[in-house]
This record gives structure tokens, sequence and C-alpha cells, in this order.
């Protein structure tokens, strides 16, 4: 058909081809609708159907053993009247009641009055008969459609004695439809489709005076404006660049008088307004979102956590997140969706280039320098040849992926473009590929609080549902001039002046209608309260936080943001005089830190902290003293290996601690025991004991 989109072919030609095979299609569309209508109208039908019958075939059951009483009575006319009872139940319908003898000689006929003459036995009757078994006397039901009529038919037994036989024809009270769909589909939508058929044909000869012929006339005239608009925004786009020469000019030229100048000036303005309109007018503007930004360190372990979550703890697949600390306020110029989209789809890709891998790792690691960020996604997959790795770099695409299209990687070529930022690729087949998003970095939002300057209040509201941010915060800020409350309507303004409060709020409170936001609103808190949410990304929070004044502290922030507040003394964890400790933690994790460290002044204990195993050596610590190593150092460094040298040193209490489950045969016998990333404050107990 590729004759009927030829660029030669008639416009009116196109038109008349689209609207008469939209008949065609509407008629097609019609009759399969028809069609499947009427199918499953029949399938309903049919089963009311089986069910009217099954309820027939009850009634019956139902009576049969009366019925055959009667029948050694030969009491006839009580049974004429049972069958009566039945037709009535089953809509009053009419009926036929034949009884026979054992021998098949009939004895009654409900259309005879009772008398027994002239009598006639249903041809239906005398063939069922010898296929009737004493074995198994079941009754027979059946549909007569011709005469519309139920037929049952069944052997009267009074134990092993044959009475005789019963017939009975009652009539179909619901008139259910018994034919087929194509019947039914023709007999039902034949009219409404001719009717539909012959409006179709009306609203084509009316369409085609009223409005083809205007709309062909109309589509010349578009065409010439549309050249004249791509002249036009051509012309104003060429007109700009000498135009700003002319009023360099202008504004430096010394030979003219004031008037002159004015003159020039005035032409100048106009001339660039008139581009300016052409532009607005002629072409499609997209301006980068200033406010868009995006946390760096939160997406890439929200990203990751996604992937490794849904990759499953079986995976051969390693995915890690190994962004410095200190970049943890550092933003670039994207909205977190799309940042989010971008990172996404090339960890996608990588997770397909490591699959067919023993042991796949792929790493996330990120730097920035001099107002830039370059964030680098590295796997160990097999490689991308150097042919295939010059087209990716220069027209994006895909490789070595299953039904890849390429449109994830040109995505984030152009996303990132658009960021003011570059992507750069680098492989070698069968060792890996790296790639680099080189992005400005970006100043935090207006909404967003990247510290807490809290010198100005005598007392804090902090307002949360969770525990363990409350263990956070107290971390922070202690207890003095503190109140933690963990529902809102434990909160009283009057309580809590604005004049001399600060607040810390969680935005959505667990089982409470009123949110942080709610409360910062209504008492028209401002710059007094800090709203601390993990849905810092949303939109409509960020500008109703603005619009109150108020800011954004994002909860992932909480251990790190900088507080300013005058403190009264607070105990510290200082070494004993014989510089010895109750206990060591050796984590990469500052926020575990925090924790440990609050814990262990709640108890008077003495807790050294340390991020590296390095560090350990810097200290004398007893070969008794408890030590506490994470399983998963950071760097690749296993904890199993550091709690083996600790050993091979002489100290004897060392403790693994992990989020994860670790198998019975990974835990070295000289290990005391596996713990959960909580205090051991059980243990603390023991001990001051």
């Amino acid at each position: 058909m590729s004759w009927l989109f030829s660029p030669r072919q008639n416009p009116r030609h196109l038109l008349h081809a689209f609207l008469y095979g939209s008949l065609v299609v509407l008629l097609l569309c019609l009759c399969v609708t028809s069609f499947v209508f009427s199918a499953t109208y029949l399938k309903k039908e049919r089963a009311r159907a089986e069910i009217s019958k099954d309820q027939l075939s009850g009634f019956f059951d139902y009576q049969y053993r009366p019925v055959t009483e009667e029948m050694w009575t030969q009491n006839y006319e009580a049974i004429n009247l049972r069958i009566s009872s039945i037709a009535q139940q089953m809509g009053h319908a009419s009926y036929k009641l034949i009884l026979t003898n054992p021998s098949g000689v009939c004895v009654y006929s409900s259309d005879r009055a009772g008398a027994n003459r002239n009598c006639e036995i249903p041809s239906g009757l005398r063939q069922q008969i010898p296929e009737f078994k004493p074995s198994l006397p079941q009754p027979v039901i059946q549909f007569d459609k011709a005469a519309n009529q139920y037929i049952y038919m069944v052997p009267l037994y009074i134990g092993a004695i044959l009475k005789g036989y019963l017939y009975a024809a009652i009539a179909d009270p619901y008139e259910f439809y018994r034919g087929d769909s194509i019947a039914l589909t023709f007999k039902t939508f034949i009219i409404p489709i001719a009717f539909v058929i012959l409006i179709w044909i009306a609203w084509l000869l009316a369409s085609k005076q009223f409005i083809l012929r205007p709309y062909l006339s109309s589509l010349v005239d578009l065409e010439k404006k549309q050249a004249l608009g791509e002249l036009a925004a051509h012309v104003a786009h060429d007109i700009r660049s000498p135009l700003e020469s002319l009023k360099t000019l202008v504004r430096n030229f010394k030979g003219l008088d004031e008037k002159q100048h004015r003159l020039f000036q005035a032409s100048s303005s106009r001339i660039e307004n008139i581009a300016n309109d052409l532009i607005t007018q002629f072409t499609n503007i997209t301006r980068a979102d200033a406010d868009s930004f995006c946390f760096l360190s939160a997406a890439v372990d929200s990203i990751v956590a996604e992937k490794i979550a849904l990759l499953g703890e079986n995976s051969n697949i390693d995915i890690r997140s190994e962004i410095p600390t200190d970049l943890c306020l550092t933003g670039v110029p994207i909205c977190t969706t799309e940042f989010s989209r971008v990172l996404s789809n090339i960890l996608n890709n990588s997770i397909e280039a490591v699959r067919d891998r023993d042991r796949g790792t792929i790493t996330v690691t990120a730097s920035a320098t001099s107002g830039q960020v370059s964030i680098a996604i590295r796997d160990n997959g097999k490689g991308i040849p150097q042919d295939i790795l010059h087209k990716l770099r220069t027209m994006g695409g895909s490789y070595g992926k299953s039904g890849g299209s390429g449109i994830g990687l040109q995505h984030a070529k152009t996303t990132v473009s658009k960021a003011g930022g570059t992507i750069s690729i680098d492989s070698t087949p069968e060792k890996g590929t790296s790639l680099t998003l080189n992005l400005p970095s970006a100043d935090l939002p207006r909404w967003c609080a990247s510290s807490l300057d809290l010198t100005d209040a005598n007392q804090i509201v902090v307002l949360d549902d969770d525990d363990s941010v409350h263990l956070l915060w107290r971390q922070r800020l202690g207890e003095e001039g503190v109140v933690y409350l963990k529902d809102p309507e434990q909160f009283d303004i009057l309580s809590y002046p604005p004049e001399t409060t600060r607040y810390v709020f969680d935005h959505d409170i667990c089982g409470s209608p009123v949110t942080g936001l709610d409360l910062i609103v209504s008492h028209k808190l401002g710059r007094r309260a800090v709203l601390v949410t993990s849905y810092f990304n949303e939109p409509s929070i960020q500008r109703a936080v603005e619009r109150a004044g108020a800011s954004i502290l994002p909860k992932f922030m909480i251990s790190k943001a900088e507080i300013k507040r005058v403190l009264s003394n607070r105990k510290q964890s200082l070494p004993r005089q014989d510089g010895s400790y109750d206990l060591v933690l050796i984590d990469d994790d500052t926020s575990l830190h925090e924790l440990w460290t609050f814990e262990a002044e709640q108890l008077n204990c003495r807790l050294l902290t340390l991020q590296s195993p390095n560090e350990f050596q810097s200290f004398s610590i007893p070969l008794t003293t408890p030590i506490y190593v994470d399983k998963n150092l950071g760097d690749g460094v296993s904890g199993l290996d550091i709690a083996t040298r600790l050993h091979s040193q002489g100290y004897t209490n060392i403790f693994i601690t992990t989020g994860n489950k670790v198998e019975p045969e990974e835990k070295p016998s000289f290990v005391c025991g596996v713990r959960n990333k909580s205090f051991p404050i059980d243990a603390m107990m023991v001990s001051s004991a």
C-alpha cells in the first residue's frame, strides 16, 4: 500500500481513502462487537436455562416418593395435582402428564380428564422405556426445541417393584434463547447496524461538501503560512547577531550627538523587539528549569537500593554505592525524577553486562571539584568492542542487550546535555565498562536548610512519630531545653511560643491527619520552623514551605547537618585514667557512631569509635576489651578479615555486627557472636554489674 502514501498522491484521494476506510473499519467493529455481545448473551442464557432445568429436576425429585405411593394406590388425580403444583412453581407453565403401567400401557393422561381411553404414549417415552435399567432407575430430562418444553421421564419404583412410568411435558415459561450466536447477531443487530451505516454515509456526503473542500483549501494556505513562519524565524534568528554588534557600536560610538544616539538606540531596540516577537511566535523555546535540583548522594543511594532489592538476596551481582559523606549536600541541576531515571537506565545496562559473570560487580562512585561533579558507574561485565563503542559515544544506541532500543542511553545523553554536562564511556572487552557523568554542581534550593541555627531559642520542640529519629535528635540536641513529641495533639502553641521556641517537625505523622506542615502553616511559625521529611522532593511541599517562610531539612541529613546552639556541659565519653575503654566499635558509618555514643553516654560507658581498622593501632587497647567490627567496612574491606587479624594479635572478645544474615559456616570459631547494629546494652549492663 505504499502507493497510497506516496508524496505525489493527491491529498483529496488520501482523505477519501481515510473516510471510506474508516467506514469499513467501523462496520467491522460493529459486527465483531455485536457477535461478541451475542456470544456472551447466549452463554448466559444457556447457563440460566441449565439452572432452570436443574430446578425442575429438583422439584420432580422431591415429589418422587409421594408419586410412587399414589401410583401404588392408583390415585392418578393426586399425581396430576402434584405435577400441576410443579408447573405453577415454574411460573404457571402449561403441562401434560401421562402415566403408564409397568407394561407401558397408558393408564392416565392429563388432557383426557382422567380417562385412560384414547390415551397415546409419546414416542419419546416409548423409545426411552427399554433404556431404563432396574439397577439404575434414574430420571431423564430433555428439552424439545420444536415444542419449547421440558420432557421429564422416570420409572416409578416402590422398593424393587416397578409400578409404571411417568411422562411430563412442561412448557418453558422463561423462553430462554437456545439458538446460535450468528443467528442472534443478525436477528438483533442487523437493523441498528444498517441504521448506523446510513447515518455514516449521510455524514460523509455532508462532510465532503462542508468540511473536506474548505479543509483542502485551508491546507494550501496553512502550508504557505508555515513556510512564511519558518522564513520569519530564520530571519529573526540571523538578525540577532548583527543587531548585537550594532548595539555595541552605538553604545561606544562617540561621533553622534545626543539626538542621533537616541535615534539609533530606539531603532535598534525596535529591531530587537521585532526579532524577539518573531522567535516567540514561530519557534518553541525550551528553557532549563532553574529550580531543578537533585541531591546526588540521596538519589544514588535510593536507586542502588532499588536495584539491590530487585535482584534479590541470592543474586550473583553486587552493586555498591561509594559516595563520600562530604558530598551529602552536593546537588546537580536535574530534577530528581529525571536524574533517577538516568541512573536507573545506566545501572540496568550494567546489570545486563554482568549477568553472565560468576560474580558481577557494579560500583557507583562520585567526586566533586571546583563546581563540577563526576559520577562514575563501573562494572566488570563483558565490555564493548571499539567499533560499537564509537557508535555509542556519537549516536547512542544499545549493545549486548536483548531487545534493547538504546533509548535509555539516548535519554541520559539528552538529559545530561540539557543540564550542561557530558557523558563519557570507556570499555575494555571482557574486562568491563565505565560510564562517567560530568555535571555542574547546583546550589542548594531556597527551601533547603543545610544547617540549623538554634542559638536564639530557649527551647526546641521536636515532633516525630519514629523512635529511631527521636534517638538521632537526642544525640544531636540532647535533653536540656528540648521537648520531644510524637503526636500533633501534644503540641500547644501557648506552651511553646514562637518568640522563644524553634520547631523541628516531621511532615507525615503516622496515625494523624495533621502533618507537620499543617502545624507550620496554621500557627504561622515561618522561619522559626524546619520541616524534616523524606518527601523533600515533592514540589507541592517545597512550594508550601516556601510560601510559609519555613525551610526543609531532608531526613537523611539529620546526622550530617551542622547545628548551632548554645549548650550546657554534657557528659563526655572520655577514656579512663589508665587509657582503657569499655568497648570499641569499628564501622565506616558515622551516623552509627553517633547512635552508639549517645547510648554509651546514657550508661556512662567509655566507647572508642573508629571508621578504619588502621586507626586501631594508634590506641593501647587491652586484649580482653569487647571489640565490635562491622562485617562490611567499605572499599572491599571485610570485617571478618579484620577480626582474624585482631585474633592473631591476641584479642579474645571479638564480635561481628551486621544488618545482613551470616551463615554459620562464615562465622570463625574465635568470634564470640554475631549481632545487629544496635548498641549492645545487654552486654554493657552485665559488664557494669
